[in-house]
């Protein structure tokens, strides 16, 4: 690792049904040319296992998908209808060219480094 860089511990992520896999994660600090100050970090997961105990429930989250029925296909419908009716509103919600982009601000000390 160098300078600006760090890896995460191992952790646990619940998957959607039931269980959980173990994870990784890398982040690296991405410097402004100009200024040399922090402007983004862009982080990369990487999963190191398959579902481990699937059948096992950790969370009450795991089972809204086995209780509920799918209705995510009737909201999409209607969010196209809405768009088809309306698709100036999409506009609205794009960025367009020349927008400002806010930088992070970083006050105190800097955490640990890896």
């Amino acid at each position: 690792l160098s300078k600006g860089q760090v890896t995460s511990d191992y952790y646990r992520f619940l998957a959607k049904n039931g269980g959980y896999v173990w994870l990784k994660t890398q982040a690296t600090a991405i410097y402004n040319s100009k200024n040399s100050r922090p402007e983004c970090i862009v982080c990369i997961n990487f999963v190191l296992s398959a579902v481990l105990e699937d059948t096992v429930i950790f969370s009450l989250d795991q089972t809204r998908g086995i209780q509920e029925p799918a209705s995510d296909l009737g909201k999409s419908q209607d969010l196209l209808s809405l768009w088809n009716e309306n698709p100036e509103k999409l506009e609205e919600l794009a960025p367009t060219p020349g927008d400002i982009i806010v930088p992070l601000e970083f006050t105190g000390t800097r955490g640990a480094q890896g």
